[in-house]
């Protein structure tokens, strides 16, 4: 975005700042597509832990 506004201020065509922005925005959806990855993998991560520790204390109860 500072690329964009530098151009803005030199006066850059429309097309280059269209150019820039479009730029900007497959950046912005490749990080929103990597977080979206981690996401994934952390409530994965998550549920096992939980699975886990469900599963150890149902071990630890006694019989009914």
């Amino acid at each position: 975005m500072r690329e964009y506004a530098a151009a803005y201020r030199a006066g850059a065509h429309d097309a280059e700042r269209l150019a820039l922005l479009e730029q900007h925005h497959a950046a912005v959806l490749e990080r929103q597509a990597e977080v979206q990855r981690h996401l994934a993998a952390l409530e994965r991560k998550i549920a096992a832990y939980r699975q886990a520790i469900a599963a150890s204390r149902a071990a630890e109860q006694p019989p009914a």
